[in-house]
């Protein structure tokens, strides 16, 4: 603490405010570079953790760190803005494997090296998430016999002309897979 030439209630002299800030330990504060300890032979200098100033400026900087950070989180757009459930009929006599591949990023679900897994006559509703916009398209093909195809195929290798939906919420219509 620095000797008695040093007044901590001088400085809020003025600022109705604040009528008393207790001391707070500089150990609760990170280092910044106007977190400086306060000076004993410079009081007028003195804007620390341990001076009111520093504690002010301290608040002052929390409180437009908050600020900007709630502004950046309201204008940040959403990763996972639309959800869409494809509705697939499986009308081969043989089961099936489908993945959905998106054509504006390289993202497939239902990813990690699985697929969805429809036996004949099976319809299923597949629901994913994805980004409002994005362009989405099907790949099907005959359990064992990836020559056997509907859409873009396994892998996302082949074109289709009917295969591919926007991500904009709700459900396709169904899709018929047949032989």
């Amino acid at each position: 603490l620095c000797p008695a030439e040093y007044r901590p209630e001088v400085e809020l002299a003025g600022i109705a405010d604040f009528p008393t800030i207790p001391q707070i330990p500089s150990a609760i504060f990170l280092p910044t570079p106007w977190h400086r300890r306060a000076s004993c032979h410079h009081p007028a200098s003195a804007v620390g953790a341990d001076s009111v100033s520093g504690v002010l400026m301290s608040i002052s900087f929390a409180r437009r760190a908050a600020a900007a950070l709630s502004l950046a989180v309201l204008i940040a757009p959403a990763a996972h803005a639309g959800d869409v459930t494809f509705q697939i009929r499986n009308n081969h006599p043989n089961a099936m494997r489908v993945e959905l591949y998106s054509q504006d990023r390289d993202y497939v679900w239902p990813g990690d090296g699985k697929d969805f897994y429809l036996d004949d006559g099976e319809t299923k509703q597949l629901p994913i998430s994805c980004n409002e916009g994005e362009k989405i398209c099907y790949g099907a093909w005959v359990d064992g016999d990836e020559s056997t195809y509907w859409g873009v195929g396994p892998n996302n290798q082949e074109s289709c002309e009917d295969c591919c939906y926007t991500c904009s919420g709700g459900q396709t219509e169904e899709i018929d897979l047949e032989e």
